[in-house]
């Protein structure tokens, strides 16, 4: 992602346009993301020079005053207070402002007066704008939010600006291409030939340019240093160069009474007592030297290999960044974070560096925060595993017990069944009007309304273990440990895999809507057809989807479903595009399942013994 501002005859003196733009300064305030605002005082005298900066570093401050909100509560918080310092100023109905916030690909907006918010991607134009009511006070009135796509451009125009790009088919021309030095002369060019009283500002928010064309370079030319003994030597000598010890008269003195003579006193005291007595503390202090040279040695020697090793990371991330390789951006980005688990103290440089690095790979898979969702639900009667809809109602089971819940959608009524079966379920699918469950080692039941049936199925590979269970046209089909998926017809069974084929190996889960998608240990999707291999792909997800238990699709046109508990996250994988959305949060600490509705557009989760519905 890039920020570009343009300013156009920023020096007319009847008109203030601004462009503001606030990048956090640390992990708190990455938690709400960043702020912007482009604004403008159509009649302005000199007094109202300060006013949009006024309101800026207000609206900055409310904003990352509690980084605890989610930044839809946060920017709803700040116009409020904007509105307020606007009505103060009597500025109400004078003044045209666009304030919005980004978290990754998330955006939340609001404006007054007549700014425009465009959305451009491919050659379209979305005004995002017109979705913003116009209040007849003049103040912010409501807010959106959104979501951001990989190469979608958000251009923010005062009223002027806006009418010379729509005349200068400026928008065609950002919209098709990252925006770039030779675009910016072009717009210039074309601003000063053909409309040259043009005056106002753009702020463009580019997510077209891609790792490999980001603008700022993530590594620094820093020499590296070299060890210098002498310069550990002083420096470890520099405290005692500090410490005053006081002064000593050696000239004798005359006391009163009898004079003694010097030679007398020297007589007392025998030499090898004097010499021992001065020997005993120039060892002290000869092995506190050395132990402080030692120390500022080994210090010096660690964090020279800190250094070298923090800058090696940086090459490597470098090289990932050139040849536009995530999977080794992700790795160098997991070595820095385990260097600074281990408390090793980072530059300033070094700190910028790490977290540009996660918000980057944040950018590619568009992860958003849940921060609420409607509860159906809460199941009292079982202690639930696994959920699947079907028949509008919500099923839940578990691998303990053979009762079966069921969870009204509507009412968030629990009702229950109990399966005739001796163990509880293990797998459950849905297809042909037909619930199918399966009990280890090779029981099948089928619910159809309220008929209820069962099956002991034959076993092909009767060592192997059964992993997943999906169905097509109410068939089973069932994945074991070895990577084979069998075909159920009744009771017997037949390899659905072609012996040309490659198996499924490492399969945890998979998902049938007429091609068969399987989701390995290693987080790679294999996608089979009538039997046959059809591709093998690893969208990039950041943090990397190692852990993930289930793959789940509803129908050819939906995405696939990933469940990764471990990480309480949802991934949403786009088959086509293979563009990577995904859904986290706390709210989802404990979640054990998720079901979709054939539309794809409502996903239930359990999480715990709870029930909550989240629109896709």
């Amino acid at each position: 992602m890039q920020v570009f501002e343009l300013y156009f005859n920023p020096k007319e003196e009847t008109k203030v346009s601004e462009s503001f733009h606030y990048k956090p300064k640390n992990v708190y305030e990455r938690k709400i993301g960043r702020l912007y605002m482009v604004g403008e005082l159509p009649d302005a005298e000199k007094k109202d020079a300060p006013l949009l900066q006024n309101i800026f570093h207000l609206a900055k401050e409310v904003y990352y005053k509690d980084t605890s909100l989610p930044p839809e509560r946060a920017l709803k918080k700040t116009l409020k207070r904007v509105n307020g310092f606007i009505r103060e100023k009597d500025y109400s109905g004078k003044i045209n402002i666009a304030l919005f916030s980004s978290k990754n690909f998330s955006l939340y907006m609001g404006k007054s007066g007549e700014m425009k918010l465009l959305l451009l991607n491919n050659g379209k134009t979305k005004d995002v704008s017109k979705e913003l009511e116009d209040s007849p006070s003049g103040l912010f009135q409501n807010m959106i939010s959104g979501k951001m796509k990989k190469n979608d451009k958000l251009v923010v125009l005062t009223p002027e600006v806006y009418r010379f790009f729509v005349k200068g088919k400026i928008l065609e021309e950002i919209s098709k291409e990252p925006l770039s030095e030779k675009i910016s002369e072009s717009i210039a060019s074309t601003q000063k030939e053909k409309f040259p009283q043009t005056s106002g500002v753009s702020l463009i928010i580019d997510h077209s340019i891609s790792l490999k064309e980001g603008g700022k370079k993530l590594i620094s030319g820093e020499r590296k240093k070299r060890f210098s003994f002498k310069e550990v030597f002083w420096r470890a000598l520099s405290p005692f160069s500090k410490l005053k010890f006081p002064k000593l008269n050696l000239s004798p003195k005359r006391l009163p009474g009898p004079e003694l003579k010097l030679s007398s006193v020297k007589t007392a005291i025998p030499a090898k007592i004097r010499k021992k007595s001065l020997l005993l503390p120039l060892l002290l202090f000869g092995v506190v030297i050395i132990g402080v040279l030692t120390i500022g040695v080994e210090r010096s020697v660690r964090l020279g290999k800190n250094e070298e090793v923090i800058q090696n990371i940086k090459e490597n991330a470098l090289t990932a960044q050139e040849k536009n390789n995530l999977f080794m951006l992700e790795k160098a980005f997991f070595e820095l974070k385990a260097l600074k688990e281990e408390d090793i103290v980072f530059t300033q440089e070094t700190e910028e560096f790490y977290f540009s690095l996660k918000e980057k790979l944040n950018s590619f898979s568009f992860s958003e925060e849940i921060t609420e969702t409607e509860l159906i639900g809460s199941v009292k009667k079982i202690n639930p595993e696994r959920i699947i809809f079907a028949n509008e109602s919500l099923y839940l089971f578990s691998s303990d017990s053979p009762k079966l819940s069921v969870l009204s959608i509507e009412t968030g009524e629990e009702f229950s069944h109990t399966l005739p079966i001796k163990q509880g379920v293990d797998y459950a699918s849905f297809s042909g009007n037909n619930l199918i469950f399966f009990s280890v080692p090779n029981t099948i039941t089928y619910m159809e309304e309220e008929q209820i049936s069962q099956t002991q199925i034959e076993l092909l590979e009767p060592r192997n273990e059964f992993v997943s269970l999906s169905s097509f046209f109410g068939n089973p089909y069932l994945l074991d440990d070895q990577g084979n998926i069998f075909r159920y017809d009744n009771k017997t069974p037949s390899k659905w895999i072609k012996e040309d084929s490659k198996r499924a190996e490492g399969g945890l889960s998979m998902a049938i809507d007429r091609s068969i998608f399987v989701l390995t240990r290693e987080g790679k999707i294999h996608r089979y057809y009538t039997g046959k291999l059809e591709e093998t792909f690893s969208p990039f997800i950041f943090p990397s989807l190692k852990g993930a238990k289930k793959i789940y699709s509803v129908s050819p046109d939906s995405p696939l479903f990933i469940l990764d508990p471990g990480k309480n996250r949802v991934i949403v994988v786009e088959k086509n595009e293979k563009n990577i959305k995904q859904f986290s949060g706390d709210i989802l600490k404990g979640i054990k399942d998720i079901t979709v509705t054939p539309d794809g557009k409502k996903m239930y989760l359990l999480v715990n013994r709870k029930v909550h519905l989240l629109e896709l």
